[in-house]
């Protein structure tokens, strides 16, 4: 094969593998090390990584010819299973063609699990429920908890798919939740619990981490964007929560 075609299958393998890690949720060190670990691997004299919040690039080096190549790489939410079977494929490409590589990154992706709505949705009331009881609310108050967090996240899915932004579906999710739990506060003892519970959903965890992680390995651009989209979630979850207290009485 020429030389420049077996440096354009080095990087095509590894930036595939790169942006597979980005949009599974990985922060950006780890996205970086796996497309060096695989350029490297492949063949690779030097790996040089450039990565944003929605684009992940690569620059490839061998025998002085150097190949360049950029991918947007859209987060595609969190899997935590894919990204460990990533980290692997990484650590094990040596000795590997680039063919072999993005078979296996195939197969990965082809055979990648993710939970439908239909599990999702109810793991989202019972995990309000189950932070309401941790929070010392009593049995009904555990239950509105768990419909306010349900109802929550079935809109918040359902504003997703009509390509609303983070900001103003934490303001609609938070506010329904929060008019829920008021709504049904007579028949519990214990309201404040299930109000704090109920918009555990819109807690951007993950996003947290990655963002806090970026800070501390020296990607100070994607680590403020993380964290700056986090706190745009917290302040629209804020808005819903003071316009549902407010019209309710409660503020």
């Amino acid at each position: 094969m020429d030389e420049r075609a077996d440096l354009e299958q080095i990087l095509q393998s590894a930036l595939a593998v790169g942006v597979q890690v980005h949009k599974a949720g990985g922060y950006t060190a780890r996205t970086d090390a796996a497309m060096r670990r695989v350029a490297l691997a492949l063949g690779a004299d030097k790996a040089d990584p450039a990565i944003t919040a929605t684009l992940v690039g690569l620059t490839v080096t061998k025998n002085d010819w150097s190949r360049t190549a950029v991918k947007s790489a859209v987060n595609a939410g969190i899997n935590f299973s894919e990204l460990t079977e990533l980290s692997e494929l990484a650590k094990d490409s040596a000795g590997k063609s680039p063919e072999q590589v993005r078979g296996e990154l195939d197969t990965i992706v082809t055979n990648s699990k993710r939970y439908g709505l239909g599990v999702v949705l109810p793991a989202v009331g019972v995990g309000s429920a189950s932070l309401a009881a941790l929070y010392g609310a009593d049995p009904a108050g555990m239950v509105i908890a768990g419909i306010a967090g349900g109802l929550g996240a079935t809109l918040r899915a359902w504003l997703i798919t009509h390509h609303l932004k983070p900001f103003v579906f934490s303001v609609f999710c938070a506010f329904l939740s929060i008019s829920v739990v008021l709504a049904l506060q007579s028949w519990t003892e214990t309201p404040n619990a299930a109000l704090a519970a109920c918009v555990l959903y819109l807690v951007p965890g993950v996003p947290l981490l990655n963002g806090t992680a970026d800070l501390l390995t020296g990607y100070y651009l994607n680590g403020l964007v993380r964290l700056t989209m986090s706190t745009v979630v917290f302040v629209g979850a804020s808005i819903g929560l003071l316009a549902a207290l407010s019209l309710w009485g409660a503020a």
